[in-house]
């Protein structure tokens, strides 16, 4: 799969998408990986198969699917992408804010926002870094807040960093 879609082919994606649905969990993670990794401008049918397997019951392949739709740039999965904000796998969720700051840009602030009360530090720091993609100057109140009181080191650090360039 990743030198069927390295060479830079992109009539293999449709019957590379049609085996991510059916093949083993190993394969879909193959040619996830693939073509989030090697295919800039996918095919609008393409897109839709992609927001089919972020539904994967595996979260690797989630996370390669939602990474993936981030290089089609196409607004139609924002909604998608703030769904999955929710996801229980946490890599699943820092998928989701990255893709949202390279396609929805500030639209989805208010999103960024609400991530940076997540549970786990690797979102709020996620999180952080979209803000700082879409220079969300409207949330340097909850940055701020952020970098005086994360029980996290890390986050506390990297707010303060954030904080300053807004």
């Amino acid at each position: 799969a990743r030198s069927l879609v390295a060479a830079g082919d992109e009539s293999v994606v449709t019957p590379l998408s049609k085996l991510a649905k059916i093949g083993n969990v190993s394969l879909r993670r193959q040619i996830l990986r693939a073509i989030a990794r090697h295919i800039r401008s996918p095919e609008k049918e393409f897109v839709q198969v992609l927001i089919d397997l972020v539904y994967d019951e595996d979260a690797e392949c989630r996370e390669h699917a939602i990474r993936a739709l981030a290089t089609a740039k196409d607004a139609r999965v924002n909604p998608t992408l703030v769904t999955l904000l929710k996801d229980q796998a946490e890599g699943v969720r820092r998928a989701a804010l990255d893709s949202l700051a390279r396609i929805a840009k500030g639209e989805a602030l208010v999103h960024f926002v609400e991530a940076l009360t997540d549970e786990v530090a690797t979102v709020r720091l996620a999180a952080l870094d979209a803000i700082a993609v879409v220079h969300g100057k409207s949330a340097k109140a909850a940055v701020e807040r952020l970098a005086a009181s994360d029980k996290d080191k890390a986050v506390r650090a990297k707010a303060k960093q954030v904080a300053r360039r807004l």
